[in-house]
């Protein structure tokens, strides 16, 4: 094989000097940019080069212990991954998507277009003539005058499916809880409940302006639970926080519960950021949020509680406020001094924090009473447990997947856990090999 050596003098030259210009001028955009729009591979290889805070080895030698697929610390896992043809790219070259078991059938709702696909779980698992099959719906009547439309997160239960609209128009935006019959291959949804019914037009915040779906037996009855972001912190938002901290709703940030039959609501417990995860079962509900920059949070959720944003958060804004004192945190910290709850647990670095599921005991002896927590930034599965109270966290397990986790559920009948990998839009499939 014969080598170009002007090429690959030209290609190096190139790349110093993009190193460079990176290094010396901390050009964070720019990092960013090439990050998002080059391969895993080749945008790891230019963080490596462009390492400027003195500790290039210590970062790759920090992972002690830590343990990558298959292996985790007590058992051996098979990750199998599945693209999905279908799924159209989102921000940030990511494919998002949520999913949700119904008997044999996974069903996947894409988040840019709210279109719905379906497939046998045997098929998906023998990966042996994988065909979804798209599902008929209305929803486009929903979406036709809508300049921006996402579908955060479906459920399934009872024979029905439930999904989240969030669209804007006329530069307006609103949330919907739908819903529909599971009928074949067709399915006509309701809107049920619009964030309408409160404020005619809101700002969204964040990334979606919802965040998941659930149901929550509230005094002896079940609600179906929708939880909605609080718009993003910036200078403009800071300035008014204190105008609005008696205002009883709604700049949202909350958790809501909605009357099927009838639409009515009532607010289940507010000062959240941004849910991307939420269990719920007859002793205690869950919730995974979204700090600032840093600052996610686990929380035991309990009713007519407020737990902090915007006003308490061990996160800090991406933008700065300007006041007087500079150097000082720009949100309070302690959370339970200023009147709120503390978290169960807070992340102080920004791990993206999204789904938590409960695992059966039955996928192994080694993971006993615990939880999975999906994550998108940091690309990883935590494994963890919570005292018998649901007050603390006794231990947590970082396990290292490689993509960005947006949902996760766990088949029982099959003792198989699966992952929506948004980075590559593929469906993962894991299962227990064997123990360590």
């Amino acid at each position: 094989m014969k080598f170009n050596l002007k090429k690959i003098l030209l290609f190096f030259s190139l790349f110093l000097i993009l190193s460079s210009i990176i290094i010396f001028y901390n050009l964070k955009d720019v990092k960013r940019f090439l990050a998002v729009n080059l391969s895993p591979n080749i945008s790891t290889l230019i963080r490596i080069i462009t390492n400027s805070d003195g500790h290039l080895f210590e970062h790759y030698n920090n992972d002690y212990l830590v343990k990558f697929l298959p292996r985790t610390q007590f058992i051996n896992l098979d990750l199998k991954k599945i693209k999905l043809n279908f799924l159209k790219e989102g921000d940030w070259i990511n494919y998002p998507y949520s999913f949700d078991l119904y008997n044999d059938k996974l069903i996947i709702l894409t988040q840019v277009e709210g279109k719905m696909f379906t497939e046998n779980i045997q098929n998906i698992y023998k990966n042996q003539n994988t065909s979804f099959s798209e599902i008929n719906t209305n929803l486009s009547d929903f979406t036709k005058d809508a300049s921006q439309v996402k579908f955060p997160d479906l459920f399934l239960k009872n024979n029905k499916i439930y999904l989240l609209l969030n669209k804007v128009v006329n530069n307006c935006g609103s949330v919907s809880l739908m819903s529909g019959k599971l009928l074949n291959e067709n399915i006509n949804f309701e809107e049920i409940f619009s964030t309408k019914f409160i404020k005619e037009c809101i700002e969204i915040g964040t990334a979606n302006g919802a965040g998941r779906i659930n149901a929550i037996n509230h005094q002896n009855k079940e609600y179906l639970s929708i939880t909605l972001t609080h718009k993003s912190f910036t200078k403009n938002t800071y300035k008014k926080i204190e105008e609005k901290k008696n205002e009883k709703i709604y700049d949202f940030g909350n958790i809501l519960l909605i009357n099927e039959k009838d639409g009515e609501f009532i607010e289940f417990a507010r000062g959240f950021r941004n849910i991307l995860g939420l269990y719920a079962d007859d002793k205690v509900v869950i919730a995974t949020d979204n700090g600032p920059k840093g600052g996610d949070e686990i929380n035991k959720v309990e009713f007519g509680k407020h737990y902090g944003w915007p006003y308490a958060s061990y996160g800090e804004p991406y933008g700065k406020p300007n006041l007087e004192n500079k150097n000082a945190p720009k949100i309070e910290k302690d959370h339970n001094k200023n009147g709120f709850e503390e978290p169960t647990y807070s992340f102080i670095y920004a791990l993206g924090i999204a789904e938590i599921i409960k695992l059966s005991n039955n996928f192994s002896e080694y993971w006993q009473n615990n939880f999975l927590v999906s994550t998108l930034n940091s690309k990883h599965l935590l494994r963890i447990k919570f005292d018998d109270e649901f007050n603390k966290i006794i231990y947590n397990e970082k396990i290292y997947v490689g993509e960005r986790i947006r949902d996760l559920k766990y088949d029982e009948k099959n003792k198989t856990i699966i992952l929506a990998l948004t980075s590559s839009g593929s469906l993962g499939i894991l299962k227990k090999k064997n123990n360590l």
